[in-house]
């Protein structure tokens, strides 16, 4: 085998509306599209896997089919292009997808040859993002996942390796850099599809996701190289020698290179090393050829300065640079909310732009309602804690209604951050006399809450956007959502530390811990005060912190 150009190979593993997994090129995307049986999912087996796949799969589509407007991008959402259309627009795309080419550019790997002659060859395993590292493996604390679990892979298992980890890199030692997004970064979707009603083509949430050159706010010429205003590898970076990023070299910028090579980034400067016959052991088949290590250097791109269209960011101080969001141990829920899902740029958070674009476009079509998928790993520097996921409703609301409601719920996660601290705080007391005595993570204090809370949450929402979002229907979302969150607030207090069968010194300890939280719960506390007026309550104290945080709230929305 002298090339692999996965344009054409059949190389990704699709999953049909009756279960059946169907091997086959990018164009099967959209075979049968609209019949009984079409394509709604990838199925690789693994989660990091599939993610970079949405991600590859919605870039491609953006360069080979090119939505100029709205306008255009809706013709094709309902009607989608044909097997044979979409095959002859991905044909046209540069020589770019070519995943052992012997001569010429290799899909994402370093154009250099000569500078990977003297490397070692890597095993291919550590291409994967969760494997251990050296020392890991040396110290035996690979309890979890374990060594050796991939000793070669086939063309497909390779190609979304690789495809996976230029996509989410996490940091790996000196000069090894981490992805466009940093290490492990959060990926946010528009999902418009209805699954009840069959509506559950994959075509529609690639499609929802695929920037307009309206979108991008740039012209796109077509990809020829010819036009001197873009050049291929200002798209497919391993088209050209590898931005070296040693000292005192410049990092590459958003102003340096077209916006879809946000879908192409390359951080790591790696060339694959094809073997012969085996079996690939993340698929089980057996294959004519297999890819059993690869060759690595350091000093691969370094980007800053861009802000990717699937991803959200803030802003860790005034003037600084905005940093992407990464998963968290806890994962993801209804606190997070506000701000993944409303485009309603606060001094610190902006949800990805893909959300703001499916908002603006949901209206146009009329659609009350999509969900929103947000996905990415959880890591510690160089070590994958685990992979996160959540669906979460996204209203496609206008710009007054999102500042309304996200200055609102932002309130609302305010005063139920409140509880949590408190009702940690009161159960280290139970537990140990004194909260600086108790050590260890206490974060599943506030996971509990917010997980006991969360279908509350989202029932409240949803009564809240069907009533118009009004100051009533705010004020009833509100009251409701501090009624449950201090209901289960002392529900976990009382089933952690409960008052009988304990000696008379821990018994004390509760007693006055329980009084204490709910002091705070009823309003009598000034963190309690506090509390009420971010749920829009008034305390028993006379409402001081109401009245400021209302003033507070006017002036965010009419900012």
């Amino acid at each position: 085998m002298t090339s692999y150009d996965l344009r054409v190979e059949p190389w990704i593993p699709w999953r049909r509306r009756d279960g059946t997994i169907e091997w086959g090129p990018i164009a099967t995307l959209v075979d049968g599209v609209d019949g009984p049986n079409p394509v709604v999912g990838v199925s690789t087996s693994r989660a990091d896997f599939d993610g970079a796949l949405l991600e590859f799969l919605i870039g491609v589509l953006a360069v080979a089919l090119r939505p100029g407007s709205l306008d255009e991008w809706r013709r094709h959402l309902d009607t989608a292009p044909t097997y044979d259309e979409l095959r002859t627009a991905i044909a046209g795309l540069p020589n770019a997808f070519d995943l052992i080419a012997p001569h010429g550019p290799r899909f994402m790997q370093d154009a250099c040859l000569s500078d990977f002659e003297a490397q070692d060859v890597v095993p291919i395993e550590r291409l994967l993002v969760d494997t251990p590292g050296e020392q890991t493996i040396k110290q035996h604390k690979a309890h979890f996942v374990r060594p050796e679990r991939f000793d070669a892979l086939g063309m497909p298992g390779a190609a979304m390796a690789l495809l996976t980890l230029q996509t989410y890199s996490p940091a790996g030692g000196a000069g090894h850099r981490t992805s466009m997004r940093g290490g492990g970064p959060l990926t946010t979707l528009a999902e418009p599809r209805r699954l009840a009603a069959l509506d559950d083509q994959l075509w529609k949430l690639l499609w929802m996701n695929v920037p307009t050159a309206a979108e991008l706010g740039s012209e796109l010429e077509p990809l020829t190289g010819l036009s001197g205003l873009l050049r291929d590898e200002d798209v497919f970076p391993w088209l050209a020698p590898t931005r070296e990023s040693t000292k005192g070299k410049p990092p590459v910028t958003a102003s340096e290179a077209h916006p879809w090579q946000a879908f192409f980034g390359m951080p790591r400067r790696i060339r694959l090393e094809p073997g012969g016959p085996g079996i690939c052991a993340l698929t089980g088949i057996a294959v004519d050829q297999t890819i059993a290590g690869y060759r690595t250097r350091p000093y691969g791109v370094n980007y800053e300065g861009w802000l990717h269209p699937l991803s959200p960011y803030y802003q860790p101080k005034p003037g600084a640079g905005w940093l992407p969001l990464h998963g968290q141990p806890g994962g993801i829920s209804w606190r997070d909310w506000p701000t993944l899902t409303l485009f309603e740029a606060t001094a610190d958070r902006r949800p990805a732009a893909a959300v703001r674009w499916a908002r603006t476009r949901a209206r146009a079509l009329g659609r009350q309602q999509l969900r929103l998928l947000a996905f990415g790993y959880d890591m510690d520097n160089m070590k994958a804690r685990g992979w996160i996921a959540a669906e979460q409703p996204l209203y496609p609301l206008d710009d007054r209604e999102a500042a309304l409601l996200g200055a609102f719920t932002r309130n609302i996660v305010e005063g139920a951050n409140l509880i949590a601290s408190e009702l940690s705080r009161q159960i280290r007391r139970a537990e140990f006399g004194d909260e600086k005595n108790a050590s260890g993570d206490w974060s599943w204090v506030r996971d509990a809450l917010f997980d006991a809370t969360e279908t509350s949450f989202y029932e409240q929402l949803e009564a809240c956007v069907e009533s118009g979002a009004d100051a009533d229907a705010r004020e009833r979302m509100a009251h409701e959502i501090a009624r449950v969150l201090i209901d289960e607030a002392q529900a976990i207090f009382d089933q952690r530390c409960p008052l009988s069968g304990t000696s008379v010194k821990v018994l004390q300890h509760g007693v006055v811990a329980r009084e204490q939280l709910r002091s705070m719960l009823r309003g009598y506390t000034p963190l309690g005060e506090k509390m009420f007026g971010l749920l829009s309550m008034i305390p028993p104290g006379g409402g001081r912190a109401q009245r400021k945080q209302k003033k507070t709230l006017s002036k965010e929305v009419a900012r």
